[in-house]
């Protein structure tokens, strides 16, 4: 009994040049494309300031990624990788789409979470109120003055408590 196979990826045969090519073209290079874009303009919205025109050509076009794919596709398709692993390698295509958006949401959430790290930090260098020093001989007499109306801060709250214990 002779079943037909419809999808080439159920065949056992070593994929051919047509499917190289297309994997390297719209998986390998595409994400490499996508990654490197990230890389060359990280820390800057790009999408946010670049123009329509300009974003559009800092994409590779499907004509360019398989320009680019048919050399590596010709020399895998006739290497020994091809016939020992080829197959396992083209039918891992979701798995490393999956992984690569995986690591780009990651990098998107360190992002963000930085920028607002970075606003909490600021705004609390902004709310700083100093701090009275009474091991310090004051320099003038308006600062002692000014000194005096300060309250001074909770111990613990500003520096280590004396005594036993976890300070």
């Amino acid at each position: 009994m002779n079943i037909k196979k419809d999808n080439k990826k159920d065949t056992p045969e070593p994929p051919d040049f047509s499917e190289w090519r297309d994997f390297l073209g719209e998986v390998v290079l595409h994400w490499f494309a996508v990654a490197f874009i990230a890389v060359a303009f990280r820390g800057i919205p790009y999408h946010d300031i670049l123009s329509k025109e300009d974003y559009e050509d800092i994409q590779l076009d499907d004509a360019e990624s398989k320009a680019v794919a048919r050399p590596f596709a010709h020399l895998i398709a006739h290497s020994s990788l091809n016939s020992k692993y080829g197959r396992a390698i083209l039918n891992m295509r979701d798995s490393i789409e999956a992984t690569v958006v995986l690591f780009m949401w990651g990098a998107r959430v360190r992002r963000i979470s930085n920028k607002y790290r970075r606003a909490i930090a600021e705004m609390e260098l902004q709310n700083v109120s100093r701090i009275p020093r009474p091991d310090r001989v004051r320099d003038s007499t308006e600062e002692a003055e000014s000194s005096a109306e300060v309250m001074a801060p909770i111990v613990g709250a500003v520096r280590s408590a004396w005594g036993n214990g976890f300070n």
